[in-house]
């Protein structure tokens, strides 16, 4: 792993590949991933977000970002206030 970074209840590894993983509360898209199974939302395996040239990641307490190898930022979860 290059970097962890945590959100309120979420967290996103960027790996020297420059994937990034995500993991935790799913709610409100903001490990990169809808679950459809609701019953155990915290404790959910890691899995890809889709990003493969990232080359760093943040997170807020409801929502991650990531960086790419072009410059560029994408940003997903909880867009309440745009």
């Amino acid at each position: 792993m290059m970097k962890v970074a945590s959100g309120a209840h979420h967290t996103l590894a960027l790996t020297a590949e420059g994937k990034v993983f995500g993991w935790g509360d799913h709610e409100c898209g903001k490990i990169g991933r809808t679950i459809k199974d609701d019953k155990d939302y915290i404790q959910k395996k890691i899995e890809p977000v889709g990003h493969r040239t990232a080359v760093d990641i943040f997170c807020g307490n409801h929502h991650s970002f990531c960086i790419n190898a072009k410059g560029q930022a994408f940003a997903w979860g909880l867009n309440n206030h745009g």
